[in-house]
């Protein structure tokens, strides 16, 4: 292995950082050295991800060698801002007073608005369909007298051709 001084400072020997120098070859061994054991549970898999990142972060390997330390702070609170905005702007409002929908021709998204009810129940909803009343619903697989007492506030049955 070839190495050279970080700084005048330093007496420890630090690997070069060639196009394919030794950082690479330290992290590809790492990576030999840290496989993970077949079979092995989620949350040790995630555990295992951060120790080879570790590694990477150390021997300046991959994105991490381009990485300008001093301003990753800052890019990373700007990610996240970015990111609480793009929620904000994304998510799906619940329903409020007076929201009112036919169950008929709301798509998925806008049943999705309703109390209790998620992607699962607007799909089954979707592929129940037609419904007359709102009994009817008592049909959809989940939802019983306690959830339709619940959905009926916002519920309307309006004759539409199907």
């Amino acid at each position: 292995m070839r190495v050279e001084p970080h700084s005048s400072q330093s007496s420890h020997p630090q690997p070069s950082r060639g196009v394919l120098g030794t950082g690479v070859a330290l992290a590809n061994t790492a990576r030999r050295k840290l496989l993970p054991a077949a079979g092995m549970p989620a949350k040790d898999y995630k555990g295992f991800l951060r120790d080879v990142e570790l590694v990477a972060t150390k021997t300046d390997s991959g994105i991490w060698g381009k990485t300008d330390w001093d301003q990753l702070p800052i890019e990373r609170q700007q990610q996240r801002n970015e990111d609480a905005e793009l929620e904000l702007a994304t998510e799906n409002p619940k329903a409020t007073e007076g929201f009112k929908l036919n169950p008929n021709t709301a798509a998925r998204d806008e049943l999705m608005r309703l109390p209790g009810i998620g992607e699962a129940y607007a799909n089954r909803i979707i592929e129940g369909r037609p419904y007359t009343q709102p009994a009817d619903l008592l049909h959809v697989p989940g939802i019983g007298p306690a959830k339709l007492k619940i959905l009926l506030p916002h519920l309307v049955f309006l004759k539409t051709e199907y």
